[in-house]
């Protein structure tokens, strides 16, 4: 208890350099604060949009067409589409199954050809969802020649509702066709790449393509909190006994290499959060090192009076413990109410996303976490106070009588 009170007094005997180091120390916890949360941000996002626009929570899918996938290779798809959807749905474990297929496009105005990426789909069910982003108009109705326009599309081709366009594209056979479609719908979706597309009922677009009752997706969406690689293993007894071996059955965090990164960020960040702490309490060891040159004397003094090395260690030990204490507490809260307001708020991240085929939405909400701040405070006191064990070694060592010849 004597210690800790002489350490308190020692803290606050040069309040502009215990400011100076608190402050360090704090600047690196509101660093972390920010930078971990903004990761968690971005990670749940990824993971809704790949599950909600991208992949579904599981998505077949033939074995190879991603290897050919710049090639438009409609012959690479899930045959017998419609009969899988049912054998599938008729698990218990299954909400919903809905076809995908995407296909380039292209559309000829004004004596140019614009470059447009199409999507058949469900429109009613999928998980897309398309009806809660329209802009205005409305769904197209399956069977019929309509289309949604993404918001980017849209202003591309000077188009809007009831407007008409012709879109050429390969089929499977990779002979061209035509197809021309009305506008019903202006759709805007929070990621800015998904909006350069347009989208038609999946019927209408496997006659486009001459698909027949083929597809190149089947998004899979289970039953709350249903374990995944189960129900994959239900889903691949089905495909056995259609013999269907050149399919895939991949789950959402299997498929995107961008969320991969993202986890391995994880890791790279709590590598860089040590290293931020180490390069702030060189300020802790600096100030430490300039408080026993200053206090040689005193240090003597009471090596004298018989205070053992061990104690004096404890002492300066206490000390720096004090000053992360207060420096990662004060960042903590300011960084942790940064990531409040931000969290609520969101980071426009709407004009450095473009052009980018990103699976982030244009506003990013960082995700404020217990185990964040935990991991920030506990951090900066335990790796200061760690440090500090450098030059209080060294004060631990000075004799009596070297003390006594620096008056």
């Amino acid at each position: 208890m004597k210690l800790m009170t002489m350490a308190w007094r020692n803290v606050r005997r040069n309040s502009r350099r215990t400011a100076l180091s608190a402050t360090a120390i704090g600047l690196a916890a509101l660093t972390l604060i920010l930078l971990f949360s903004l990761l968690a941000g971005l990670t749940q996002e990824m993971s809704h949009n790949l599950r909600t626009f991208y992949s579904g929570e599981i998505r077949l899918r033939h074995a190879q067409y991603d290897d050919f996938a710049h090639l438009n290779p409609l012959h690479l798809n899930v045959a017998n589409a419609s009969v899988l959807i049912q054998d599938i749905l008729s698990l218990e474990t299954i909400e919903s199954v809905n076809a995908r297929t995407p296909f380039p496009a292209s559309i000829y105005q004004d004596g140019e050809n614009l470059n447009a990426p199409g999507m058949g789909m469900n429109m009613e069910g999928d998980s897309m969802t398309p009806d809660r982003f329209l802009v205005s108009g409305r769904l197209p109705k399956a069977g019929q020649r309509e289309v949604l326009l993404g918001t980017r599309l849209a202003q591309d081709l000077d188009m809007g509702i009831n407007d008409r366009f012709t879109a050429l594209s390969m089929t499977m056979r990779r002979a061209s066709n035509g197809m021309t479609f009305t506008v019903v719908g202006i759709v805007s979706f929070p990621i800015g790449d998904l909006n350069r597309s347009f989208y038609a009922p999946i019927d209408t677009v496997q006659r486009f393509l001459k698909l027949g009752d083929r597809t190149i997706d089947l998004t899979v969406k289970p039953q709350a909190e249903m374990d995944l690689n189960l129900i994959k293993k239900q889903i691949q007894q089905i495909l056995d006994q259609y013999q269907l071996t050149d399919i895939n059955i991949e789950r959402w965090d299997e498929i995107s290499t961008t969320y991969a990164y993202l986890s391995l960020a994880r890791l790279v960040y709590f590598i860089m959060g040590l290293v931020f702490y180490l390069l702030a309490s060189t300020v802790i060891i600096n100030t430490m090192m300039m408080v026993i040159f200053e206090r040689t004397k005193e240090i003597g003094t009471l090596a004298s009076l018989g205070m053992e090395p061990g104690p004096i260690v404890r002492m300066f030990l206490l000390e720096a413990m004090i000053i992360s204490l207060i420096g990662s507490l004060a960042g903590t809260i300011i960084g942790s109410i940064i990531t409040w307001i931000l969290q609520n708020t969101g980071i426009d991240m709407t004009q450095s996303m473009q052009g980018i085929d990103f699976e982030i939405s244009g506003v990013v909400y960082p995700r404020l976490t217990a185990f964040n701040m935990l991991y920030a405070f506990t951090t900066g006191v335990i790796v200061a106070s760690l440090a500090s064990l450098i030059p209080s070694r060294r004060a631990a060592k000075i004799k009596p009588v070297v003390a006594m010849q620096s008056l």
